[in-house]
């Protein structure tokens, strides 16, 4: 078969425009195990307790005032007044507050996949100013009393919630019921407490056991908070609207310490905006904790991957049409095929074993596999050792560049433009010699003094 060079680059296109479509099905290969490894994920989140969040005490206290309403009476058909009694609510976050926690991780599996869970103690103490009650009293138009006093602990998943959680009010023991006392904020637990008419500062004490998976937070409820989380996971991800202002870890664990005040998160007036208004989302959002996370999720990095798979073949094929220009080698279409197949094989090869044995292990096992499987095969298409060991080495040190650029998140985009631009300027540099419009006009005439 007579090929011309314009002819063989236009095969050569196509052939890596076609490699394209097992490349995508790769693509979806890894999202579906992805999806199904996020499903058993839910699946033991559901059977022991999904991410915890815990916001609180707060303080409700209900009033009744009486208003007087205009009417216009059916049986006069005259304006009247009546007087009607409403209930009215007021919450109040803690003055100043003290989390300490301790949570301590285990790995729950369910077949291939892990999931990271934990069992936690919590500790807040604080205190909260309730010499508003008697402004509240004095100032509040057709104000008539006071009911029952509730203090409300936020817990996002409330079975999680060990033993009973125990409350110290005033030096004085209260049980918790189910529930919460805030409407919109979510589910929880609930004590009824007392409040005396001169107190001022109340203190409170709240211990509380709860177990959760993959993610631990708090809502910074206070006017004046400090929080200290440690636990026995060495890869935490804090996560939220605020940072610890001090961590330390290490593969024994973490310890990491909060500190905020109500300037920085206005805590009181999106805890009215929820309870009043329903308009949580703020409130939603303003949250501190960790993440329990993997460090490697081999799905995302195969995914990473998997993006610069048409350039390896790309920058594959380029080589080899460069060696077949300055060697007067010949490599069919279809061998540019089978090479680009085994190039794309890479990534099932290394999203398969990931899932047994570590990612490095696996990218190593996986580059070796398709360097050699490729350089085996070449020294037989080629006729040349020296240059099948070439191809071999140069697949492994492209693979080789590819782990560094997904093990560097922050310079990824730098290191893949750098590999870029070196490959450009070693193409230019060797073809710069070249008279393309020579070659092909020779090959054109070898082709056309071939015996038939």
């Amino acid at each position: 078969m007579k090929f011309r060079v314009y002819t063989k680059v236009g095969m050569i296109i196509l052939v890596a425009l076609l490699l394209i479509v097992p490349l995508g099905m790769i693509s979806t290969v890894v999202y579906e195990r992805n999806a199904y490894r996020n499903q058993v994920i839910n699946e033991i989140e559901r059977t022991w307790t999904g991410t915890q969040r815990i916001a609180g005490p707060v303080l409700s206290v209900p009033y009744w005032v009486e208003v007087n309403e205009q009417f216009v009476s059916k049986a006069t058909g005259l304006e009247e007044t009546r007087t009607r009694r409403l209930m009215r609510h007021v919450y109040w976050i803690a003055q100043t507050l003290s989390i300490t926690s301790n949570a301590e991780t285990e790995t729950r599996s369910r077949g291939i996949y892990s999931v990271p869970v934990y069992s936690s103690s919590h500790r807040l103490t604080g205190e909260f100013d309730v010499t508003k009650l008697l402004e509240l009293k004095t100032e509040t138009p057709g104000f008539v009393s006071f009911g029952q006093p509730e203090l409300s602990l936020i817990v996002s998943d409330i079975r999680g919630i060990g033993g009973n959680p125990t409350l110290l009010w005033n030096g004085v023991e209260h049980s918790f019921k189910a529930g919460s006392s805030v409407p919109h904020l979510g589910a929880g637990v609930h004590a009824e407490i007392n409040i005396a008419k001169n107190a001022k500062r109340i203190p409170v004490d709240i211990t509380l056991e709860l177990r959760g998976s993959q993610e631990l937070s708090f809502a910074p409820l206070a006017k004046e908070l400090t929080a200290q989380l440690k636990s026995s996971w060495p890869h935490p991800k804090f996560d939220g609207q605020f940072l610890p202002e001090k961590r330390e870890i290490s593969e024994q664990g973490f310890s990491s310490r909060w500190r905020m005040s109500s300037f920085a998160t206005d805590a009181q007036g999106k805890l009215n905006d929820c309870a009043n208004g329903g308009e949580c989302h703020s409130l939603q959002q303003l949250s501190f904790g960790v993440n329990f996370f993997e460090p490697v999720d081999i799905y995302v990095k195969v995914t990473r991957a998997i993006k610069y798979g048409a350039l390896f073949i790309v920058l594959t094929f380029v080589a080899f049409f460069l060696t077949e220009t300055l060697t007067r080698s010949r490599l069919h279409p279809l061998q540019y095929a089978l090479v680009g197949l085994a190039l794309a094989l890479f990534y099932l090869l290394l999203v398969s074993l990931s899932e047994h044995i570590s990612f490095g292990a696996s990218y190593a096992i996986a580059t070796l596999a398709c360097a050699g499987l490729i350089g085996v095969y070449l020294k037989g298409a080629l006729g040349q050792s020296r240059l099948a060991a070439v191809f071999s080495v140069g697949i492994a040190l492209l693979y080789a560049m590819l782990y560094s650029i997904l093990r560097s998140e922050d310079f990824a985009l730098l290191m893949g433009t750098f590999l870029l631009f070196a490959m450009l300027a070693t193409v230019m540099l060797l073809t710069r010699r070249i008279d393309w419009y020579e070659m092909g006009a020779r090959s054109s005439s070898v082709d056309s003094h071939k015996p038939e």
